[in-house]
């Protein structure tokens, strides 16, 4: 992550008032940085990717499931996230690279229970054009870092048949 990094992630959801404000002012600035810098890179985006990124927010949906399938030319990465009103969002991401994951930093605070997303950014590799990177924090401090050349949305809604 290059704007919403772990550590400032820490100290701006901190317990101490003082370290929360402290970062506060270093969070909106981020948040303002980000966001130049993502209409800076959406023009080159695919059409689903360019939408995705700037219209759908993941933050606090649970994590339901994060896998790669690979073949000789190129790995499918699939995400399905679960939000609050029990829509199931599908992530096809269709990358040319492998799934990296980042461990929790030494101070991440361990909670037992659901993975949920925290916060995400989009990157443009420069090395590569027309590669882009998705980033990811997850609620038990890894980082997931997803290359792709597109990405397709699907929402389902999710009925409980378990009642009555």
């Amino acid at each position: 992550m290059r704007y919403f990094t772990p550590e400032l992630y820490l100290r701006f959801s901190s317990g101490n008032p003082a370290v929360a404000r402290s970062a506060e002012a270093e969070w909106e600035q981020a948040n303002q940085d980000y966001h130049r810098y993502l209409e800076s890179i959406t023009p080159k985006m695919p059409t689903q990717a360019k939408d995705y990124a700037e219209n759908i927010c993941l933050q606090d949906t649970e994590l339901i499931d994060l896998r790669e399938t690979r073949s000789e030319r190129a790995a499918t990465i699939a995400m399905v996230v679960r939000n609050e009103n029990k829509c199931h969002i599908y992530l096809t991401y269709f990358s040319p690279g492998t799934i990296r994951q980042i461990t929790a930093i030494s101070a991440w605070p361990t909670r037992p229970g659901l993975v949920h997303w925290l916060y995400d950014e989009f990157a443009s590799d420069e090395r590569q054009p027309g590669l882009f990177l998705h980033k990811i924090m997850l609620s038990d401090g890894r980082q997931v870092e997803i290359p792709f050349v597109d990405v397709s949305v699907r929402r389902q809604i999710v009925q409980d048949l378990g009642r009555a």
